[in-house]
């Protein structure tokens, strides 16, 4: 991991990666942060809500 977080750690390739694998799931980690979605869901009475913060996603 670099000193220092450039733009290139946000490209979501494999700076993006070393960078959620190295730093921020060992703070983080949690059953569902876990599973790396890009996403997440709400179940609803008749309905299931799903929405992403990532653009490249929707």
């Amino acid at each position: 991991l670099d000193k220092y977080i450039s733009m290139s750690y946000g490209s979501g390739g494999k700076k993006t990666s070393e960078l959620i694998n190295s730093i921020l799931l060992p703070a983080l980690s949690n059953t569902e942060l876990d599973k790396l979605n890009d996403g997440a869901y709400i179940d609803l009475k008749c309905e299931r809500l799903v929405f992403s913060t990532d653009s490249f996603v929707i």
